[in-house]
């Protein structure tokens, strides 16, 4: 479901899109139906819960926003991308 990772250096995009499977875009519409920031919002929800705080970027409801701290050490860049990749399970 990501279509681009973009940015420079830590401060990074990461855009979605609709999944292939019918299943999961099945579900991924009807949350877009509801409102177009709903997916986004889980998904920031999700990575909150699991200790990463990051935002959906301005108007544009499919592109996550991480912006770490100056004073971020590797084993905590380590863990966003660990937990990022658990939201795919």
């Amino acid at each position: 479901m990501i279509r681009e990772v973009r940015g420079v250096g830590l401060f990074c995009g990461i855009e979605f899109c609709a999944p292939r499977q019918l299943r999961l875009r099945t579900a991924f519409e009807a949350f877009r139906a509801i409102h177009a920031g709903l997916f986004g919002q889980m998904v920031v929800m999700n990575l909150f819960e699991r200790g990463i705080l990051t935002q959906m970027c301005g108007n544009n409801f499919m592109v996550l926003k991480a912006a770490p701290p100056l004073v971020v050490e590797e084993l905590e860049i380590d863990g966003f991308v660990t937990r990022f990749k658990m939201l795919s399970n």
